[in-house]
This record gives C-alpha cells, sequence and structure tokens, in this order.
C-alpha cells in the first residue's frame, strides 16, 4: 500500500469508512465520537440529509462554474441574498482580510482608522 509523506502527521491511527452526524465509523466497524466535525463538515454534522440532497442537486447541474468565466444562477442568488443583509462597504474589509488590494490608510468598517504597520 502507499503511504503519505511522513511529515503530515495524524492526530489518529484511525482509518474511516463513513461519517454520520457526529460521529466517524472506522474501516475497522468501530464508532468513534467526532470532536472536530464542526471544523470541516460544519454545525450539520456528517452526511446530513438535507446537505446531502442539496448538494445532489447542485452536483448534477454543475459541478463548478469559474466565476470569472461564466455566470450561473447559484453564484447571482448568493450575491443577491448576501448584498441584503450585508452592510454597506462590506467590500472594503473582505479585501483588507484576504489581501488582495495593497495596503492603504483609510477607515475600516466601523469608522475607525486601522493601526498603522510598522
Amino acid at each position: 500500500m502507499t503511504r503519505l509523506s511522513p511529515l503530515l502527521a495524524q492526530a489518529t491511527p484511525v482509518t474511516v469508512d463513513h461519517g454520520e452526524g457526529c460521529y466517524l465509523y472506522g474501516t475497522d466497524g468501530r464508532r468513534y465520537l467526532d470532536f472536530t466535525a464542526g471544523i470541516g463538515v460544519t454545525s450539520t454534522g456528517h452526511c446530513h440529509p438535507h446537505v446531502v440532497e442539496a448538494a445532489r442537486r447542485q452536483v448534477g447541474s454543475l459541478i463548478h462554474g469559474q466565476y470569472t468565466t461564466v455566470m450561473h444562477r447559484p453564484m447571482l442568488e448568493l450575491v443577491d441574498r448576501l448584498g441584503s443583509v450585508l452592510p454597506r462597504g462590506s467590500t472594503r474589509c473582505s479585501s483588507r482580510t484576504r489581501g488582495a488590494r495593497p495596503w492603504r490608510h483609510r477607515s475600516d468598517c466601523r469608522g475607525r482608522r486601522p493601526a498603522v504597520p510598522t
């Protein structure tokens, strides 16, 4: 069997067969309480039926539509929904946090001036 790099350390020796809710089921048949499910799975747990069905519907119509190349309805609907709930000026905060634009001295979204980098 092929091995992963020893530099990729694992916290446990568990090999997972599947997950359901807050549990993981190992290939050995044992059930494990997944204390990290919220990190990558969200608070719905593993394989929540509503999430699985939504994913099936989406994958059945489009797996990846690169927004710089094509438009698609789910993206446009998301933008409309976000625009209705986010405060004005939110784009400045998000672009600053992801480092998309060079730093400029201006107030943040709450009207305070950011600390000057040293």
